[in-house]
């Protein structure tokens, strides 16, 4: 037998390695192994051979694993595993694998084997905390995502999964810590951002740190990880601290003195949180509402006089944008409008005379009312203003008006109460909005119900993977494009009575580059020959403003296919008080149809002194002009009780899910302790009574078309 040399065999490895002869080397370490299986060297040679090789092989696995192909890469993964024992790569994908399967404690096992063998990484440890997370064992996850920070204190993947922890546990403070550290490290960890977009709306900040500003106008700079408005408590709160907005909020604006204004709006124009958050959602706020009121009056007054700076201009082009996002809420006096028509003729004039328009005038002017409306079309107005408000006071209302013409319909409106209806959201189409929620994952019909704890038959006869979607009055298409990016596989036909909204809502939708939404012009009441048809509908804030909300169900129903999901919103009636009580002191709210008209009685209401009354005022529909019709002048409306929902879903044959919004239902279960029952009304009707302020939103639940219950309940009904 020739004389074997463990360091001869080690170092021809090594050497086969650097010319990347992978197979040689690990020829050479096989044999030392089989001689001497816990030589050291050749075990870590080894592992880097197996590793090499296993490398080689991750794209088409991760293929597979994108497919969520699990049950076809497991047995892959299994059989590299046999053949390539060293490989902790491997080894960690199959226990990814297996938490994919929802086999957590074979994961569990893969990952606590791979750390006893020595193997103790950062990455294994993560692992290992989301296994420990699926079983929810929250404390077990804590202690290993510790661990792997310990070793690895810039492991952003870690701190983010510990900052989804501290939610869980109700601590947004340390989730919010979490989250913040993860995108100092990456700037561009998306998942942070999501996480934290999520947990912000729970914050406010009393005590802010420059650091707190940048990293909440790098969330608003992230389009789309949700809708702005749900970021306003910690935004606002966040720009109340700022010494810059303090100092502008005590600081009483002498309506001669220019240099005044022009300080005050060029140090807000430097706090780039402010002036980009106010291009993205109404402020519902008193304080800024009159900080923004007498800024706008200011330069309305002294526009002869006034020449602004850039910086000041800037600021100017924000609140253009603001006034532009409330729909003109803010009070207007006499004097406003003639100061504002004269303003406007001296604009129309220069413009004649060829002289130089002053953006600032225009800017002004935008604060007041829409440009489209001002018959300024001849003045090339993009060439003298900013290019944010051209696009979104200009070019937008260009695109919609456009739009209208490419929209079907599906024929003419039928009862009095929908014509009154249409005729109230073409004046103010609902809701205002600008950017919305994009998740950052597509997900299947049983996924999105499964998120809410919601109680149905998942082996129904519909298709679950590529549904048949109806969404019955979309509005301006938040919900709708929200759905859109959200379902995976949806084919979604989005219907609404009024053109405006729909023209708003396909320039969104093509903006969003969203192709699978047809939108169509037409009344709830035409669908009756849609019968059967869809998977899933999507019903929201509409049929509360029908004349006979029951039979708009009705109809809606028969829109199903046996099996077939319903969500439905609808007001509260306990939520609604305020606005009952509101209806009641001032009787005219019935009769409120002009701009005029609106802010007076808004007005009203501000000085208000009932309690109740002003709970209005905690609404962000309450600041903007359409969104306020909406909320407290409706030409129609009906609420409900707990009761009135299980008497019509009765009458209709839907079978009740659950109610939907995760922070409520973690109320709900906490109120009924060990009870996870989303399904039962009567324990809803009982929280609601003890909360009742819960649903100021409206309810938003699910309902489940049942053949055999439907069959039962028409027999009752006749």
């Amino acid at each position: 037998m020739k004389n074997f040399s463990v360091n001869a065999k080690l170092d021809k490895a090594v050497s086969f390695l650097r010319k990347k002869e992978i197979n040689l080397a690990e020829n050479q370490l096989t044999e030392v192994l089989e001689r001497f299986p816990k030589n050291p060297r050749a075990l870590q040679l080894m592992k880097s051979v197996h590793e090499t090789i296993t490398a080689s092989l991750f794209q088409d696995l991760a293929k597979l694993h994108k497919e969520k192909q699990y049950d076809q890469l497991l047995a892959k993964l299994l059989k590299l595993s046999n053949r390539y024992t060293h490989s902790d790569r491997l080894q960690i994908f199959i226990g990814v694998v297996y938490r994919d399967l929802c086999k957590y404690q074979n994961s569990i096992r893969v990952f606590e084997k791979i750390i006893s063998s020595g193997q103790e990484t950062p990455q294994v440890f993560n692992e290992l905390a989301l296994s420990y997370k699926s079983i929810g064992k929250l404390a077990e996850a804590k202690d290993c995502l510790i661990k792997a920070l310990d070793s690895a204190p810039e492991y952003a993947v870690a701190l983010n999964n510990l900052g989804t922890i501290h939610d869980i546990q109700g601590e947004p403070e340390l989730a919010f810590s979490c989250y913040a550290k993860a995108i100092l490290i990456n700037d561009n960890y998306d998942d942070a951002y999501t996480n934290l977009s999520q947990v912000l709306p729970n914050l406010e900040f009393t005590i802010p740190t420059p650091e707190t500003y940048d990293l909440l106008l790098k969330v608003i700079r992230k389009r789309n990880l949700m809708r702005p408005q749900e970021l306003a408590l910690p935004i606002l709160s966040l720009l109340k601290n700022h010494s810059t907005v303090r100092d502008a909020f005590s600081a009483k604006i002498d309506q001669t003195l220019n240099t005044r204004f022009l300080d005050i709006t060029g140090s807000l124009s430097s706090c780039h949180l402010l002036t980009e958050f106010m291009t993205k959602t109404a402020f519902a706020d008193l304080d800024f509402e009159n900080l923004f009121s007498s800024l706008r009056m200011f330069a309305l007054k002294n526009a002869d006089s006034l020449r602004v700076t850039s910086e000041s201009e800037n600021f100017l082009c924000s609140l253009a944008i603001q006034s532009f996002l409330t729909g003109f809420v803010y009070l207007s006096s006499d004097w406003k409008t003639k100061s504002f028509s004269k303003l406007r003729q001296e604009v129309f004039n220069d413009a004649v005379k060829g002289k130089d328009i002053h953006g600032s005038d225009l800017l002004i002017l935008a604060c007041y009312q829409p440009l489209g409306e001002l018959n300024l079309e001849k003045l090339n107005i993009e060439k003298v203003l900013p290019e944010p408000a051209h696009r979104m006071l200009t070019e937008n209302p260009k695109t919609e008006y456009n739009l209208r013409k490419l929209i079907p319909s599906w024929g003419r409106i039928h009862t009095e109460t929908s014509k009154a209806v249409r005729d109230q959201y073409e004046v103010y189409p609902y809701p205002v909005w600008v950017e919305l929620f994009k998740a950052s994952k597509k997900v299947s019909l049983i996924e999105m119900g499964s998120d809410n704890a919601l109680n149905f038959d998942k082996s129904a006869p519909i298709d679950f993977s590529c549904p048949k979607v109806l969404v019955a009055g979309c509005g301006t298409g938040q919900q709708a494009i929200e759905l859109a990016h959200r379902l995976d596989g949806a084919d979604i036909l989005a219907v609404d009575l009024s053109l405006n909204s729909l023209s708003y809502a396909k320039r969104k939708a093509n903006e969003e580059e969203i192709s699978n939404i047809t939108f169509v012009h037409g009344d709830l009441s035409n669908l009756e020959k849609y019968t059967e048809a869809y998977d899933y509908v999507e019903c929201v804030g509409v049929l509360h403003h029908l004349s006979n909300p029951q039979n708009g169900l009705r109809i809606l129903t028969q829109c199903l296919k046996p099996g077939g999901l319903i969500r439905l919103g609808l007001y509260s009636k306990l939520a609604r008080e305020p606005v009952r009580k509101a209806q009641e002191r001032y009787p005219e709210f019935k009769n409120a149809n002009s701009n005029d008209k609106l802010r007076e009685l808004r007005r009203k209401l501000i000085e208000c002194r009932d309690v109740e009354v002003r709970k209005l005022l905690r609404s962000d529909d309450f600041y903007n002009l359409a969104m306020f019709k909406d909320l407290v002048c409706h030409v129609c409306e009906h609420s409900f009780s707990i009761d009135d929902i299980e008497t019509i879903i009765d009458k209709t044959g839907l079978y009740f899910c659950g109610f939907e919004n995760q922070k409520i239902l973690d109320r709900f279960f906490k109120f009924h302790g060990s009870d996870k029952d989303n399904a039962s009304l009567r324990k809803w009707d009982s929280f609601e009574k003890a909360h009742p302020e819960t649903f100021a939103g409206m309810y938003q639940f699910w309902c489940q078309r049942l053949p055999y219950l439907q069959t039962a309940n028409m027999s009752t009904n006749q």
